[in-house]
């Protein structure tokens, strides 16, 4: 089987290979296994769960009249206050980035983002594989020219 990906330009490719690689893993591991990384990594991520006991206080010292009036009618509409509003957009924001990282299983830095990853474009199937995705998988030949590296 082949998984199919695409990047912007080869720097970007260049970059993914480098984060697999710190991350002990060759480029098509990562593509292909990218949950090993996670049950190697020992530290703990930020997740929804972690919001109920956050302790995060947040003091506006500046803010400029038009951003601040968006900040109070979207905050009046959700029924919070500013405040309680920045608080749970930054929660939000944390815990999707939590999510998508690959973290060193030492340091608990972040390595790597999925999203730096390319874009799934889907896969070629071969007859005989052992353990096909879901037929549901875009499936695709592929293309002249493409970089194949195997897993």
């Amino acid at each position: 089987m082949t998984w199919l990906y695409s990047f912007e330009d080869r720097a970007d490719l260049a970059a993914a290979r480098t984060g697999a690689q710190r991350l002990g893993l060759s480029l098509s591991q990562l593509l292909c296994e990218s949950h090993t990384q996670e049950k190697k990594s020992r530290q703990r991520k930020f997740t929804y769960e972690d919001r109920e006991s956050q302790d995060l206080k947040i003091q506006i010292t500046e803010c400029d009249e038009f951003i601040r009036r968006a900040l109070e009618r979207q905050a009046a509409y959700h029924g919070e206050t500013v405040e309680e509003y920045i608080i749970d957009a930054a929660l939000a924001a944390l815990e999707s980035y939590e999510e998508t990282s690959f973290l060193d299983p030492q340091t608990g830095d972040v390595l790597l983002d999925s999203c730096e990853l390319g874009r799934y474009l889907g896969c070629t199937v071969d007859e005989d594989a052992s353990d096909p995705p879901p037929s549901n998988f875009t499936r695709i030949p592929v293309p002249p020219g493409a970089i194949v590296e195997n897993c």
